[in-house]
């Protein structure tokens, strides 16, 4: 067999473990169908790709992290196990997830209404990549990353951090895939995070359908992916987020300091604190008399 098709990779997954947005998804598929079981699907499809993955090349690794509204956490691997049996594997991240959505709703500071209700992806981000980087300087590994999230928040308050993440990602030759259980709108900065690094992002309305996309789309490694049919691409918003009210803006201003952008004009800048100057009119310039 040749060598590039046996060789062993490594893929970094972030799951969305916020209760808020998978508890407002159970009650709309509620109404459709009477039935609730989003987040059963998709864990199980999510355990499903995962086992898909490691059992395609022998070698293969796998980072699991979980984002939630409280923080982020390293699934898998951990001082328990850090193997990458399939089967040992999902009986760990199954525990894991349990764990931790249990300890997410008894935490009273979820309700406090100073939390974001949003889950740390730029937490999880920076976790995966640094888990990345470390297991790149025992052995190099091709790598790549897939965030999974739950609902379409635009995530403008992590607007900065996450493509960062993504500037990051790319220095380090680390695709990012981006997969969004959502009916109707789509999350720009996936979106760009997908574009930056060259990996693929996809809008999923049902959980029914989430393990073929997974298998289909974004199992296939980036050479693989040469060779295979394109994604059904949507068209990438490139808008930029103001800084200072987190929303998504066409037509802005922008700090010619640090190149923080604005939607409104604002005096001194939220990000470096430099001074603004206003525009205004010209000075006039005054004629020369004519002797």
């Amino acid at each position: 067999m040749n060598e590039t098709l046996s060789r062993s990779s490594l893929i970094a997954v972030v799951l969305d473990l916020n209760p808020l947005a998978w508890g407002f998804r159970a009650a709309q598929d509620a109404q459709r169908t009477s039935k609730s079981e989003s987040f059963v699907k998709a864990l199980d499809a999510t355990l499903t790709f995962i086992s898909s993955y490691l059992l395609m090349t022998h070698g293969n690794k796998v980072v699991v992290v979980g984002a939630h509204p409280l923080g982020a956490e390293i699934l898998h691997p951990s001082d328990t196990y850090s193997g990458n049996t399939a089967s040992m594997v999902n009986r760990q991240i199954e525990a894991r997830v349990n764990e931790l959505c249990r300890g997410v709703l008894l935490d009273e500071t979820i309700a406090d209404s100073r939390t974001s209700p949003a889950s740390r992806f730029n937490n999880a981000l920076s976790k995966a990549l640094c888990c990345i980087n470390r297991m790149r300087s025992e052995k190099d590994l091709p790598a790549r990353l897939m965030v999974m999230k739950c609902g379409g928040d635009f995530l403008s308050h992590q607007y900065l951090p996450l493509i960062n993440c993504a500037y990051a990602a790319e220095h380090l030759k680390v695709s990012i895939d981006t997969v969004v259980l959502e009916a109707e709108t789509d999350v720009p900065v996936l979106q760009q995070m997908s574009d930056v690094t060259g990996g693929v992002y996809s809008r999923i309305s049902e959980p029914a359908i989430l393990l073929q996309t997974l298998l289909t789309y974004h199992l296939p490694d980036d050479d693989a992916r040469k060779m295979l049919s394109k994604v059904p691409a949507t068209p990438v918003d490139s808008r930029a987020v103001c800084f200072k009210t987190r929303a998504v803006t066409d037509i802005g201003y922008v700090c010619s300091v640090c190149l923080s952008v604005y939607k409104m004009l604002t005096p001194i800048c939220v990000t470096c604190k430099s001074v603004l100057k206003l525009p205004g009119m010209p000075p006039s310039r005054k004629r020369k008399r004519e002797k």
